[in-house]
């Protein structure tokens, strides 16, 4: 998958759930699911292949889960 694929909806949901602008972030997610449907399983692994530091990943992970992502089958 092409990395630039995802990345736009995932941070911008993330900094639309931080902002506490809830119902826009959860559209961004829909898009992101539907661009990468496997996402609830690959997206802690490709948060950490664009994102190195540990804190910053998470607090992504955070953001998208605050919004109602559900990462199964987490692997990290």
């Amino acid at each position: 998958m092409e990395h630039n694929v995802f990345w736009a909806p995932v941070m911008r949901a993330a900094a639309l759930a931080h902002l506490g602008r809830h119902s826009e972030a959860q559209t961004s997610l829909e898009h992101l699911l539907l661009v990468c449907p496997d996402f609830r399983e690959s997206g802690p692994r490709l948060i950490r292949k664009g994102i190195k530091m540990e804190d910053l990943a998470r607090r992504v992970e955070e953001a998208l889960q605050m919004v109602g992502m559900d990462f199964s089958g987490q692997g990290h």
